[in-house]
This record gives structure tokens, C-alpha cells and sequence, in this order.
């Protein structure tokens, strides 16, 4: 059966490019149309399946100040 690749393909047989017509068994064919990887020639691609808008995230606490630097020479030693 001849198909018209819908997304270019590759496995250890070769590539299938994209917007080219291929001979394949009929099984594959099938499978790969049900699946929109393919069309028939002629025939208008399947429709672009429709993406989801990522949802937005809560803004972020403000950062805290970092601590300030410790003089190891003045630092508060416990007792000795």
C-alpha cells in the first residue's frame, strides 16, 4: 500500500522521511494512519493534535537576606 509519511520515521530497516511517498505492507500502513504518522497520497494530513497551555505557577516568596558573615576572630566561643 502507498502512504505519504506524516513525521519521518527511522529503525535498523532505513528512514521514511516526512512529505514523501512510500510502498509499504498494508498492515503498517494501517498502523501507522490509525496512528498519524501517515496518509494516504493525496489525502490531507490528520489534524495537529491540540497542546495544552502550561499551567502558570504561583510566584515565589521574595528571597531573605543571607546572613551576615561571621569573623571567626571575634566570634562568641562557649565556655572554656
Amino acid at each position: 500500500m502507498k502512504i505519504r509519511m506524516i513525521t519521518t520515521s527511522a529503525s535498523p530497516a532505513g528512514v521514511l522521511r516526512s512529505d514523501r511517498v512510500y510502498e509499504v505492507e498494508d498492515k503498517q500502513a494501517k498502523a501507522w494512519i490509525a496512528a498519524g504518522f501517515a496518509a494516504l497520497p493525496g489525502e490531507p494530513a490528520a489534524p495537529a493534535v491540540a497542546v495544552a497551555e502550561p499551567k502558570k505557577r504561583a510566584p515565589r516568596p521574595p528571597r531573605r537576606p543571607a546572613a551576615a558573615p561571621v569573623d571567626e576572630g571575634t566570634a562568641e566561643v562557649g565556655p572554656q
